[in-house]
């Protein structure tokens, strides 16, 4: 039985642009796990807008649940059966306490009392959220929130839930609890879903893979198949780590079995020669641990028993830093890990001034220690030099245009005319956004991939000595993921320090010096990539994996 029918679908948005869908066509099926991947801005979340009926097409036409979206008095049946949780949690929520949230569906939808209180309890419960359901939804972690969004569609008895990269800022084991609850409810309870995601891992537990390109659906099938193809990366994306794997082994033995699942190529290499497995080390990273720069012995950034409060003088009195010490020299990249909640972004907000500490000392740039007395001029002088690049890049988009907000520090910084103008090009050409093409694009029409190349641009253009960059590849297609790994590495070539907080473990064991895995505030393991990541059990307890050259080490 189908459950949307989209028929020669056309939509532009009201920006002068190209259309973002074309001329689509598309049956989804009910009961049905699809991920629709592609690259940033191949129109997969308004795909997904479409389908609920949030957009309506130009031309074409599209029926969910047997309802037409372009009729308007079908809309409040059709955002009833089909719920969506968007890609950040909070632009969702309408409620300060969490059951509340969870109860403003089906108030709106004049549930019964009883009825509602029902719903309400029992989307709590399957989601994990019963003991917080009389929890301020701001002390609430990321993942706590995408679950209290998943919570709140649950609560309307959804037919489809349609999912915008749900797992986007999730450390790895929430980012598999998220999971194995979709699968619960698509599987146990027939739910229809359809996920924009761009995780391997959620792209081979979907019955069904579509890839996008331009508005225009590219491929249709089975994960496991489309992985096998030669072209994944004109589509922005790569094939697992474990078809990686297979592919390098395939070079020496051409009998080896092409395999997406890593247990299973794990029991592959089992059977054979070791050295297999070593020369397969020599193409991941951690084969060895970097070399340490020439200029570490400067240090651009010290921090010493750094504590920090959030709510200070209130009952919900929160420590978000406990005694974190660090010194980061000149060249050097440090990488911080640890789940959501863990301290990372509050760290990164001290080491250009943003936040002040409540106790111990920043010292930047040579300047310090920071404090409310530190003159404004300084700090000015600190952020010109240390640029930040936020966990959510729409907070510091806000100019209309994308040039003009890549622009606007340089700008603050006294650059003009063909100067100006070269910094911009440059910075948005590195990131992927071309000048000619994006330059006029308005901010609200970029995808949320292309939001933080748009951040990440504006940073670029002040060439600081020093960038801070908060979960920089979450969002982005894995092909932007490697384009922005090259740029890292091309900074650190040219000695700019960077401090990275990640949930990519792959990443951090590619482009880390040294690595701090925090948790509670604190900092509690650190030491280079090699010797944190021989840390397994430190790693699970923490809620994260160790990349993928070790995960296979540990399974033979």
């Amino acid at each position: 039985m189908d459950y949307s029918e989209i028929r020669n679908a056309t939509f532009t948005y009201d920006t002068g642009t190209s259309p973002v869908i074309r001329n689509l066509s598309l049956t989804l099926r009910q009961g049905e796990f699809t991920v629709l991947t592609g690259s940033n801005g191949s129109g997969k979340s308004t795909l997904l807008r479409l389908i609920n009926g949030l957009l309506i097409p130009d031309s074409g036409s599209v029926i969910t649940s047997g309802l037409d979206t372009s009729r308007r008095e079908n809309l409040r049946e059709i955002r009833r059966k089909t719920g969506m949780v968007f890609q950040e949690p909070e632009n969702q929520l309408t409620a300060t306490i969490a059951e509340e949230d969870v109860a403003f569906g089906p108030e709106n939808l004049a549930f019964p009392p009883e009825e509602m209180n029902r719903a309400v309890a029992e989307a709590l419960e399957l989601t994990g959220l019963a003991p917080y359901r009389k929890r301020s939804t701001s002390a609430l972690s990321a993942g706590q929130l995408q679950r209290l969004a998943l919570a709140g569609v649950l609560a309307m008895s959804p037919e489809c839930l349609l999912l915008d990269e749900p797992t986007s800022m999730l450390n790895p084991r929430a980012r598999r609890r998220f999971l194995e609850l979709i699968l619960n409810l698509n599987r146990e309870k027939g739910i229809t879903v359809v996920m924009a995601s761009h995780h391997e891992e959620e792209i081979l537990a979907a019955s069904r893979m579509i890839i996008m390109e331009e508005g225009r659906i590219v491929r249709d099938g089975r994960p496991e198949e489309l992985f096998l193809e030669e072209s994944l990366d004109r589509w922005g994306l790569v094939p697992p780590p474990a078809l990686r794997a297979s592919r390098l082994i395939r070079g020496d033995l051409r009998d080896f079995p092409l395999l997406t699942d890593e247990k299973a190529l794990a029991r592959e290499l089992a059977g054979r020669d070791r050295a297999l497995f070593l020369r397969l080390g020599e193409n991941f990273p951690l084969s060895a641990d970097p070399v340490i720069p020439p200029g570490a012995g400067n240090p651009v950034i010290q921090v010493s028993r750094l504590t920090h409060d959030y709510r200070k003088g209130s009952e919900g009195r929160t420590r978000a830093l406990e005694e974190v010490s660090l010194t980061l020299g000149k060249g050097e990249t440090a990488v911080l890990i640890g789940t959501t909640g863990s301290g990372k972004s509050t760290l990164l907000q001290h080491l250009n001034g943003l936040l002040l500490p409540d106790g111990g000392e920043v010292r930047l740039m040579g300047y310090g220690p920071l404090g409310k007395d530190t003159p404004d001029s300084e700090a000015i002088l600190i952020r010109r030099k240390i640029g930040l690049v936020m966990q959510r890049p729409e907070k510091q988009l806000f100019e209309r245009f994308v040039g003009d907000d890549v622009a606007f520090a340089p700008r603050q910084m006294g650059l003009k005319g063909k100067e100006l103008a070269r910094r911009v090009r440059d910075a948005m050409d590195l990131v992927g956004l071309p000048f000619a093409a994006f330059r006029d694009r308005p901010i609200y029409a970029l995808s949320g991939g292309e939001k933080r190349k748009a951040a990440l641009a504006g940073v670029l253009a002040m060439k600081g000595e020093v960038l801070l960059l908060d979960e920089p590849s979450a969002g982005l297609d894995p092909l932007s993921r490697e384009e922005l790994h090259a740029i890292l590495r091309d900074l650190q070539g040219k000695g700019v320090s960077l401090v990275i907080a990640t949930h990519d473990m792959d990443e951090a064991a590619l482009l880390a010096h040294k690595i701090l895995l925090m948790n509670g505030g604190r900092v509690i393991l650190s030491g280079s990539p090699g010797e944190v990541f021989s840390q397994g059990k430190i790693l699970a307890e923490s809620g994260l994996e160790a990349p993928f050259i070790k995960r296979l080490e540990a399974l033979l």
